[in-house]
């Protein structure tokens, strides 16, 4: 007979919800975050605060030790992750953390925090938002394309087409097209002093302070933030290792823990599985929408990702499995059309 405790997450599942940075303003110019992936930090907070009166946060070693083990998990259990490795994380949502003894698992981009080499979607972002040209030209793998820049709707588009036809690329082809992109657009991050905060890394001291506080994990986001399946497997082996030793360098601590870039359905497979686990890593978490039950592949752990928009009642609708039911729906129809 299955105990409680299974049947509970036979029924229900184990949520485990997805930030990635976080802001103390809430308003922005011209096309700034209109995706919503930087959290206004006092939503943060009245988040936090709402699950640890309601559910019981655990870390991800715990959710591992019940896959493997089948040991027993507190009744409405829920995870804590943030991808990319923003400063804010240490900022603005390290102290919330700390407030209410919650724990997280933070999965970082290690040339992002090492060398200061900006995420293609921010730099893409960046210069659409700041540049005064009326257009833009791009180039892929043969096919060109040109959008218009002449309101901020036109730019949100701009945004949303461009990142459609780059993401799927290797760093080393997507890369160079970002540098045109920003010459011809006469707008690029690194150029301004200072940096935005949004768009700023964490340093690898800021990392080692929350690691040593035992209530953050690290895992690797890879070197270049590339998807995994469109690496051959001598590429996904470089930037696992090296983001990897990287990590264990900066947090003196073991990384066995992995975070897909983009991570939907497609992004990564059975040889991607197969390093992973040769490697070293015990668990990958995807970005498919969704909970996980009592017998999920621990390495395509799915997760519900949490936007900017909306209040609380909002947010603890994700976290029913009504919302979650409309989300899938959603997330369904958004890739039915896009392979039209």
């Amino acid at each position: 007979m299955m105990n409680p405790n299974a049947l509970q997450l036979a029924n229900k599942g184990i949520p485990i919800l997805m930030y990635h940075g976080f802001c103390d303003q809430k308003s922005f110019s011209g096309i700034e975050n209109y995706h919503g992936k930087h959290l206004y930090v006092e939503k943060f907070e009245e988040q936090i605060r709402y699950l640890k009166q309601h559910y019981k946060i655990i870390t991800l070693a715990r959710l591992l030790d019940h896959y493997r083990n089948a040991t027993a998990l507190p009744v409405n259990s829920v995870l804590l992750t943030i991808d990319d490795g923003y400063a804010s994380n240490f900022h603005l949502a390290f102290p919330i953390l700390k407030k209410y003894q919650a724990p997280a698992s933070i999965f970082i981009t290690t040339d992002f925090v090492e060398k200061r080499n900006f995420l293609w979607v921010d730099r893409l972002e960046y210069a659409l938002n700041r540049t005064q040209r009326t257009n833009v030209q791009l180039t892929v793998t043969g096919k060109e394309w040109t959008y218009d820049l002449s309101s901020p709707s036109l730019k949100k588009a701009a945004d949303r087409g461009i990142k459609r036809e780059l993401k799927r690329l290797a760093s080393s082809l997507r890369d160079p097209i970002i540098d045109r992109i920003e010459e011809s657009l006469e707008a690029k991050i690194i150029h301004d002093h200072p940096v935005p905060a949004m768009y700023e890394p964490l340093t690898p001291e800021q990392i080692k302070i929350m690691v040593d506080s035992n209530l953050v994990s690290v895992g690797s986001h890879t070197t270049s933030h590339v998807i995994m399946s469109v690496c051959s497997p001598e590429e996904m082996r470089d930037e696992l290792v090296r983001s990897k030793h990287a990590i264990e360098q900066m947090s003196q601590r073991p990384c066995n823990i992995f975070s897909y870039p983009n991570g939907e359905a497609g992004d990564f497979n059975r040889q991607s599985r197969d390093i992973l686990r040769e490697i070293g890593f015990k668990c990958a978490l995807t970005t498919v929408v969704g909970v996980n039950p009592w017998n999920q592949d621990s390495y395509e752990l799915k997760r519900l990702n949490i936007h900017n928009d909306g209040d609380l009642t909002g947010f603890v609708r994700t976290l029913s499995s009504f919302a979650r039911f409309l989300r899938k729906l959603k997330y369904e129809n958004i890739r039915r059309n896009q392979s039209r």
